[in-house]
């Protein structure tokens, strides 16, 4: 027997990389909630997350005059939610594909290894937003509570920490073979002898990712509640501290009610998985992990209240797009050709996924697959760098803000153009007519050409045919030819 995450299978004695799994196990796959509710969720989390946390890296990278702690802790939280967030197409086309996976064996452990890495360093730099506010009201005077330095510091560990304890992802296989369901998992399910690795880790990152700093926001959070509460003498300042209160309940509470949950349950499943122990509670789990990447979405709004600037460059940005339309048309032009070919070929790998079958057209569909992807990334990569910088240069310039960024935005330009050489291959790839165009116009053949070519080949195919009817006739006595 095999123990699944947080179900029971049983090894496929014919082939010991498959599995079995039980009806509990295959209800959940197939159910609604895994291929319905989830994905709906991460699509809602994409959609808020990603136009939002990039607005705010946007803020606090460039329109944010005075770095201070705070902003740096806030641009990082930032980043790590957006690098969570540009990953769940793919965890949407997987669930809506049935929970099964078809994008091969290293894309899976990069979107195992980004979903943990980055809700754990959003963990930790809310924890680290926490501590500084806290240094800032009980010990305002302090010089350490504003230095810069100390706060790159951190979260370059941070960043560190994470990307190091989340190796071992990387090191065991995340997808498995489902025989009685005929898919293909990713992380969903493990194998038996891979058991200890996958309890083992879970458990230190839940400890060291999720129990320690959760203890020391709720700590450092509740130390600053009763600061402000002493300190709330003066009638002119108790309301803008009763202001602060309402803030630090507020993250605090959608910080416990995002990522507790996940967090215990994960703690029981991979206790649970580690004793051996059957429990039918993993379909429970798995939504409580969905319902925490909600906090990308809402950190974002968080930074909105905590941060005064935050809400003057925001506000300042939405009125710039209101009255002018040179960065805004740029940015509309860019974005939603963007959002259109990303839903189409999220699309396509779904309708590819469903006609996948073994044999010589489930090859060609791989092949269709990685065609799609690279295409994908290749305009993304060509085009996304320079409209950002384009939109972020002219707004700025219209602002009469100093920026030093031009010759990045140039470069980004400049790179942009290399899209113009890639296109040629990517026809090249996508159309087998364009290929054969392509040998004959370099060996200089003209159509009347070809066309007397194909009818030639043909004609020695078919006498060659002919005659090996005729000789095997002749050999067997037969006319079946």
């Amino acid at each position: 027997m095999g123990i699944e995450r947080g179900f029971i299978g049983m090894v496929d004695p014919q082939d010991a990389d498959r599995v079995t799994v039980d009806k509990v196990t295959a209800d959940t796959l197939r159910s609604s909630l895994t291929t319905v509710f989830l994905p709906i969720v991460y699509i809602v989390v994409f959609a808020v997350g990603l136009p939002t946390n990039a607005m705010a890296i946007w803020v606090f990278l460039f329109r944010t005059k005075k770095k201070h702690p705070a902003a740096i802790y806030m641009a990082n939280l930032a980043l790590s939610d957006l690098l969570f967030v540009i990953w769940t197409p793919l965890k949407i086309a997987y669930h809506f594909n049935g929970n099964d996976w078809i994008y091969g064996e290293r894309l899976c452990k990069v979107l195992v290894g980004f979903f943990y890495g980055n809700m754990y360093c959003s963990i930790l730099f809310i924890t680290c937003i926490s501590v500084q506010r806290y240094w800032v009201i009980v010990y305002p005077l302090s010089q350490d509570c504003r230095n810069n330095h100390v706060a790159i510091g951190v979260s370059v560990a941070v960043w560190v920490g994470v990307w190091l304890l989340t190796t071992p992802l990387y090191l065991y296989d995340q997808t498995v073979k489902v025989t009685n369901l005929n898919i293909i998992t990713c992380h969903d399910v493990t194998r038996p002898s891979q058991n200890s690795m996958a309890a083992g880790f879970f458990l230190t990152m839940g400890t060291l990712g999720f129990v320690v700093p959760t203890v020391l926001c709720v700590v450092v959070n509740v130390l600053m509640l009763k600061s402000l509460r002493n300190s709330m003498t003066n009638a002119s300042i108790t309301k803008n501290r009763r202001k602060a209160v309402v803030l630090i309940i507020t993250v605090l509470i959608i910080f416990l009610v995002c990522f507790t949950p996940s967090n215990i349950m994960m703690l029981v499943t991979y206790s649970l998985l580690l004793a051996q122990v059957v429990h039918n509670d993993y379909g429970f789990y798995i939504t409580t992990l969905c319902l925490a990447s909600l906090n990308s979405c809402v950190d974002p709004f968080i930074y909105y209240f905590i941060s005064e600037e935050f809400r003057e460059q925001v506000k300042n940005t939405l009125r710039c797009r209101s009255q002018r339309g040179g960065s805004h048309v740029a940015g509309i032009v860019f974005l939603v050709p963007s959002l259109v070919n990303i839903l189409a070929y999220i699309l396509l790998l779904k309708a590819l996924g469903h006609s996948m079958t073994d044999g010589n057209p489930g090859k060609n569909r791989q092949k269709a697959i990685l065609l799609i992807v690279t295409v994908l990334v290749t305009f993304l990569v060509c085009f996304v760098s320079s409209t950002t910088m384009l939109v972020i240069h002219y707004t700025l310039l219209k602002d009469g803000v100093i920026n030093n960024g031009y010759g990045f935005y140039i470069t980004t330009l400049c790179l942009a153009s290399l899209k113009s050489c890639l296109d040629p291959f990517i026809y090249y790839f996508v159309s087998e007519d364009f290929r054969d165009h392509v040998k004959n116009t370099l060996l200089c053949r003209s159509s009347r050409t070809v066309e007397r070519m194909r009818v030639s080949f043909s004609y020695m195919k078919y006498s060659r045919k002919s005659k090996a009817c005729v000789s095997e006739s002749e050999n067997t006595q037969s006319s079946t030819c």
